[in-house]
Order: structure tokens, then sequence, then C-alpha cells
């Protein structure tokens, strides 16, 4: 086996100081000086602090982790299980900005059938954009635009 150049192993280091040389010449902006956590809990206090709903994705930005399980009896005894339910990671990585990335849920179907089999279900990606929102001292409400995308986990049976 032939070695790498020198060149090919000094570029990494190279670019890696130097864009550490440039992170510490500019001055960070407020977001990154605060921190995550204390840009989520502003962020978060900005909004109606309302439940969340058991079903649905709420309008507020949320950092959480999301994990359903749902249970279906059919007709002629089959069974239908749906472990996630495609929820996931709810992260906020900037002030009016959520993005949720989905796990894909695993599905279970008793009695076990080649039209819907059991397996791994689509994963889905949301990016929620928060317009308006006020906290409860004030006006109590939000406007939030999402935007969702899905991934299809496995060729359609034809």
């Amino acid at each position: 086996m032939k070695a790498a150049p020198r060149s090919v192993l000094l570029l990494p280091l190279l670019t890696l100081g130097w864009a550490g040389q440039a992170r510490a010449q500019t001055p960070a902006p407020d977001d990154a000086e605060d921190g995550w956590f204390r840009r989520v809990d502003r962020t978060q206090a900005e909004q109606p602090h309302w439940i969340t709903p058991l079903v649905t994705v709420t309008p507020r930005l949320e950092e959480e982790y999301r994990f359903d399980f749902f249970h279906e009896e059919l007709a002629r005894g089959a069974r239908t299980t749906n472990y996630d339910g495609g929820k996931g990671l709810e992260l906020i990585p900037a002030r009016r900005v959520e993005i949720i990335l989905g796990v894909p849920p695993y599905l279970t179907h008793t009695p076990a059938s080649a039209r819907q089999p059991t397996g791994w279900g689509d994963t889905n990606f949301l990016l929620k954009y928060r317009l308006l929102a006020s906290n409860e001292k004030t006006h109590n409400h939000i406007i939030t635009l999402f935007f969702g995308a899905t991934s299809t986990s496995r060729a359609p049976s034809a």
C-alpha cells in the first residue's frame, strides 16, 4: 500500500489551524456567546407556555425527544402496532427556528400480511419558523410556518 503524500496529511491540519485562528479574531455573535441552552430558554420565553398536543405538532418551538407508541385493533382480530410514531429529535438551532429529525417508526402487523409487511416506516423531517409570538403576560398567541418532507424507507410493492 502506498503512503499518502505529506501535503495531503498537512492540509487538514493547516485548515483546522486557519479556522481556529479566524474564529479567535472574529467576535462571536450573541447567540454563540450565550450558549445553546440560554438561546433555547430565551426563544421559548417569548412564546405561550401551552401544553404540547398528544398527536399533532405544536406551533411552539420545543427542544425535546418525542417517542410515541400506537396500538390499533382492526377487523377479524388483526392488530397494528407503531413504535415511535414518526417522532424524533426536536432542536432549536436559531431564534425562531426549530428542526425535527424524525426517527422512522417500526410497524408490526398481526397476522403478518404481504400487503402490509412488518418493518421500518418512512422518515420525516420538519422545519418550523415562528413568525410571531407573545407569551401569556402579553397577548398569548403564536403564528408558525411549517415545512415538511418525507423520505420513503422501501420501494413500493407491485
